[in-house]
């Protein structure tokens, strides 16, 4: 499914295949707990940046980071 979306007519428009995967992210848009080196905290996926990142905006400052493979999980 995923090559069929690098054919030379979707390169064009690459908002497209960015939307389909935006709206295939898990718990995208909601407050859950996260972990990242720095210790706990809650946080929302808001997006993905230009370079793949992950990007969580935390609650208690609204501060955006952005986390590369591995570099955050989610506390269950």
């Amino acid at each position: 499914e995923f090559e069929k979306l690098y054919k030379p007519d979707y390169i064009e428009c690459s908002d497209v295949i960015d939307n389909l995967y935006l709206d295939k992210l898990f718990r995208k848009g909601q407050y859950h707990h996260f972990e990242d080196n720095c210790g706990d905290f809650i946080g929302k996926i808001v997006g993905i940046g230009a370079y793949g990142e992950l990007l969580v905006e935390r609650k208690n400052d609204g501060s955006l980071h952005s986390y590369m493979f591995k570099e955050v999980k989610y506390i269950i």
